[in-house]
């Protein structure tokens, strides 16, 4: 699976980020890329079934809070240093 980083994601669906230079529409449940289509001579993306145009992608976005990255970093942190003391790990460097 491709890695890619966000920054945006749409207001009523979370599980829609948008990349740093609103080039790309990744839905995170599934992995897969969103494709801009035409619908009525507007371009756009199919957003939860509801189709949204380019021309209101602003007005639908929100920027990924910092907080909500880092209480995900922090959460995964915790499960490793969880497993550190059932699977006899050391050094965790590596993940770093």
């Amino acid at each position: 699976m491709i890695e890619i980083a966000t920054k945006y994601r749409f207001k009523k669906a979370h599980n829609y980020e948008l990349t740093e230079c609103k080039n790309m529409i990744v839905n995170t449940k599934t992995g897969r890329l969103v494709k801009i289509t035409e619908k009525k001579r507007s371009f756009g993306a199919y957003i939860n079934g509801k189709f949204i145009p380019l021309s209101k992608f602003n007005e639908n976005i929100e920027l990924i809070k910092q907080e909500t990255l880092n209480t995900e970093c922090n959460r995964i942190l915790k499960e490793i240093a969880s497993h550190e003391n059932t699977n006899n790990f050391t050094d965790f460097s590596f993940f770093l």
